[in-house]
């Protein structure tokens, strides 16, 4: 076979480990069947390619190996590399490349891949177009499965002037999302229908199997359940994440403490009912979740592969430090103790995923290019509506659901106006009735100022005893937390945003806040460290603008364009703005005095438009506390416009004291 050239196409076109791989598999075909390029030249290897074919049925049926080659392990994983490393051959000798990358198909190109997986049967297609056998997603039509992504690809060369895209030519994202563009439906392996709010989660099992007769066999073994006591032996909730698998999430078995040894998929939710085992350390009330289609890994994906190999040992350990909880090691790079079940969140998943494909030159099986991160909110804790939300506020219900569109459209939005028209307390409401609970570990909260720094809100060197350790910003920690929930919106307010220096401050988020950039396929290295980093779906941005600020500087425009702003005006003449200082024991009198008189000092500043306008009205907040005990109504609303209200004015039209003299008479005249 021509080796040289071989080897210089696929190290054009694959990865260093791939390259190796090939060529070694490609010269055992050469010594035990001769020469490739006249088996090529001959009939295009489909003789050697005959004499591999072994089946899931032949395997099955313990049948034994039809081939030429010497195979001491698994038959029909071998023969199949084999069968890939002639298709490589093929490609190589017809000169294509798998980076030719995907185009837009059309349905007629899709059915015709599907008539032809009908024709040739699943491994036989599979093999011919260098598909793996472990499928994640199914697209359907007529109630019939076929692979996504091997359908995706097949289907590019049904159009004009196309070519096949093989298992790494092509992205399964890409292929589900065009396919549902078509009008396809889509299918997790185990008949889910996708959709934003079920998304498949990963989590990677710690448990000793060795010497441990309940993890080396029967229906509690490694691969058929994961059990863990309902609490620690001091009472602790640490096996909460029992509680969080569902059907169809895949679970890596770290055993031993040496390697990640196999794969399972959640058969059912958990069991709370289940007993631990007599005779074990876990007696007494436990969880179980039970597991279908335990697979091997092979090869196992050793800890020293991740742990302790650059660039995913540094990986890791920044993401330790950078504010992610639960996880099954330390910054130190060593194993915790306890963390039985760990959720492999996107960034995780991603350094593992990486490490494997260096160690053994593939991807961790059933591991999507795309790990979706669901935004749908879910209740926890007490719950929250958007009426429980009108309850307190002054907005009109239109007004609150465009916001709520707006919010959930954009992902970012910023409530501006001037001051006292109720934009914090308005902005926790809004966030717990997105949250759909009064769930204070789900918000965030930081107020921006001249000094806020990249290192405060995002990563920095902090001193430490020994020098300087790299530490996360608030945001990134808030979305470290976000990311391992991703069942639950969580929401981060950022009050005065326009008082810091918002280019210094956000850095590389500038891009990831995006709407369309939320995913792990826009995670980028910050600029202290390696660990990818990537704003969830599920985090939900609210900004805070005081438009009467005189010392702030307008926010650019790249800003603008990455948030929705809503303007929130002052709404005194609101019935509930009436109705509260009704409550509040303030007469009717003075309620419309206050209403007619501030209104009218509206009008004016509205109309001021050379200096002021209508972002510097006065709002109704400053009327919102009640009288104190020994107030009455009247003497309440004098002491609020005398020491806050005036005081704005004074600011206002500081070059104007004939007109703050004026309103303070018109607003203090007694009634």
């Amino acid at each position: 076979m021509n080796e040289s050239g071989f080897r210089e196409w696929l190290r054009t076109n694959y990865k260093p480990n791939t390259v190796n791989t090939k060529l070694s598999e490609c010269r055992n075909l050469s010594a035990a069947y001769g020469d490739l390029d006249e088996h090529y030249d001959a009939d295009r290897l489909d003789g050697i390619m005959q004499a591999l074919a072994y089946t899931a049925q032949d395997r099955a049926a313990d049948r034994p190996n039809p081939s030429k080659l010497s195979i001491p392990s698994d038959l029909y994983r071998d023969l199949s590399n084999y069968r890939t490393a002639i298709n490589y051959y093929r490609n190589f000798r017809e000169g294509a490349s798998r980076r030719s990358g995907s185009r837009r198909l059309d349905t007629d190109a899709v059915n015709k891949a599907m008539d032809e997986y009908d024709a040739l049967g699943f491994d036989a297609f599979m093999e011919a177009y260098n598909f793996g056998s472990v499928i994640s997603y199914w697209v359907l039509r007529d109630g019939k499965r076929y692979p996504s992504k091997a359908i995706f690809g097949v289907a590019h060369q049904f159009m004009p002037n196309g070519a096949p895209l093989d298992n790494e030519g092509c992205s399964g994202t890409d292929a589900r999302k065009h396919l549902e563009r078509l009008g396809f439906e889509i299918q997790t392996d185990d008949g889910q229908s996708t959709s934003p709010d079920r998304a498949r989660r990963y989590w990677i099992e710690k448990t000793l199997v060795t010497g441990r007769l309940d993890r080396e066999q029967g229906e509690h073994s490694l691969g058929r359940a994961l059990w863990s006591p309902q609490r620690s032996k001091s009472g602790g909730d640490i096996y909460s994440n029992m509680r969080a698998v569902q059907p169809g999430d895949v679970v890596f078995h770290l055993t031993d403490n040496e390697a990640i040894t196999g794969i399972s998929i959640a058969l059912d939710g958990v069991d709370d009912s289940f007993q631990g085992l007599a005779g074990t350390d876990w007696e007494g009330a436990a969880y179980r979740v039970a597991l279908r289609d335990y697979e091997a890994l092979v090869p196992k994906l050793e800890r020293s592969a991740f742990l302790a190999t650059e660039p995913f040992s540094t990986e890791l350990s920044e993401l330790a430090k950078s504010g992610a909880k639960g996880l099954f090691y330390n910054a130190h790079r060593g194993l915790n103790q306890g963390a039985y079940l760990t959720e492999a969140t996107p960034t995780l998943l991603s350094i593992l995923n990486r490490a494997y494909q260096a160690f053994a030159g593939q991807s961790l099986p059933r591991v999507d290019e795309d790990v979706v991160v669901s935004s749908a909110p879910a209740a926890t804790g007490n719950s929250y509506t958007l009426d429980d939300a009108l309850e307190e506020l002054f907005l009109d219900r239109a007004e609150a659901e465009q916001i709520m569109l707006l919010w959930q459209a954009k992902r970012n939005i910023i409530l501006q106006g001037p001051p006292g028209v109720g934009k914090s307390f308005a902005a926790q409401r809004l966030a717990f009735a997105l949250m759909g609970a009064t769930d204070r570990d789900r918000l965030g909260f930081v107020q921006f100022h001249q000094s806020y720094s990249y290192e405060d809100f995002v990563e920095g060197y902090r001193p430490t005893a020994d020098g300087f350790e790299l530490r996360p910003g608030k945001f990134v920690e808030f979305c470290r937390r976000a990311e391992a929930d991703p069942k639950n919106s969580y929401a981060f307010v950022i009050d005065e945003i326009n008082r810091g220096n918002l280019s210094k401050i956000l850095g590389e988020l500038m891009l990831l806040i995006e709407a369309d950039k939320r995913s792990p396929d826009w995670a980028m290295a910050l600029a202290s460290g390696k660990v990818p980093f990537h704003v969830p779906g599920n985090v939900y941005l609210l900004g805070l603008m005081n438009t009467a600020d005189r010392s702030l500087a307008v926010v650019d425009y790249a800003l603008r364009r990455r948030f929705a702003f809503v303007d929130l005006v002052p709404k005194l003449s609101s019935p509930k703005f009436r109705s509260q200082l009704d409550q509040a024991g303030v007469s009717h009198a003075v309620i419309n005095a206050l209403i007619m008189r501030v209104g009218a000092l509206n009008d004016e500043i509205a109309l001021d438009t050379a200096n002021l306008g209508r972002g510097f009205e006065i709002g109704h907040s400053f009327f919102c506390s009640n009288p104190l005990k020994l107030e009455d109504g009247w003497i309440w609303y004098e002491r609020v416009i005398r020491t806050e209200i005036l005081h704005l004015l004074r600011e206002y039209w500081f070059d104007a004291p004939g007109k703050v003299a004026h309103w303070e008479s018109e607003l203090l005249t007694p009634l």
